[in-house]
């Protein structure tokens, strides 16, 4: 959520034409055209008042809105910084594990500077163990994609052989000569090296992990 840039908007002067004399003056002796023109001034004065008063209450009105609205943004800020502050607490380093105790310890101790070896290797190796895995998820998908290529190939190959077999079949056996031998399946090629050595080199590395995709497809 965007928040707009606080607008401060300060309440306007009230500016009106006021004269004293009014109150010292008795309305008794003036005349009719004068004490018009008191009136005059006096609405004049009061209509100015009114305005003023209605641009106040709309000043406040538009500054308690803010107030509303950047409340909201900073309970927005809060949730964030306190879920961001969960997630460091639940999957933080296991080197502040180590280091979360109220007791005091010697950071240059050996057994301290051990354990928190151990925790770094074991760090390393999860991040190995973990790229392994993608790597091998990977050449799995390369390998899948490229049996379904080889496939297709076959697939189309064979229609070729077979029309062609026909063609040939039909014209000999109008010639009534020998009807040739029909066609043998076309042969599956050879899975790239590439591939298969790369995967058989990280499943080693996993302890003879099997390739779901070993199993040779029959697509005729």
């Amino acid at each position: 959520m965007d928040i707009p840039e606080p607008e401060i908007t300060h309440i306007p002067m009230l500016s009106l034409d006021v004269d004293m004399d009014l109150d010292d003056e008795d309305s008794t002796c003036k005349s009719r055209h004068q004490l018009m023109e008191d009136n005059a001034v006096l609405r004049s004065n009061l209509l100015k008042a009114r305005e003023h008063d209605k641009e106040r209450n709309s000043v406040l009105v538009r500054a308690n809105a803010q107030l509303v609205v950047q409340g909201l943004h900073a309970a927005q800020l809060k949730r964030k910084l306190f879920t961001k502050e969960q997630k460091k607490e639940t999957t933080g380093t296991k080197r502040r594990k180590l280091l979360a105790s109220r007791w005091g310890r010697h950071l240059t101790s050996r057994k301290f500077r051990d354990a928190l070896k151990k925790l770094e290797l074991e760090d390393n190796m999860a991040a190995r163990e973990k790229q392994r895995k993608k790597s091998i998820r990977e050449l799995r998908k390369e390998k899948r994609e490229w049996r379904q290529a080889e496939v297709k190939r076959r697939q189309q190959q064979r229609k070729i052989d077979i029309e062609r077999w026909e063609h040939d079949r039909d014209r000999a056996r109008a010639a009534k000569e020998k009807v040739p031998a029909k066609p043998k399946a076309v042969k599956r090629a050879d899975t790239p090296g590439s591939i298969v050595e790369r995967l058989e080199e990280l499943e080693e590395e996993a302890g003879g992990e099997t390739d779901e995709d070993d199993e040779d497809e029959d697509d005729e």
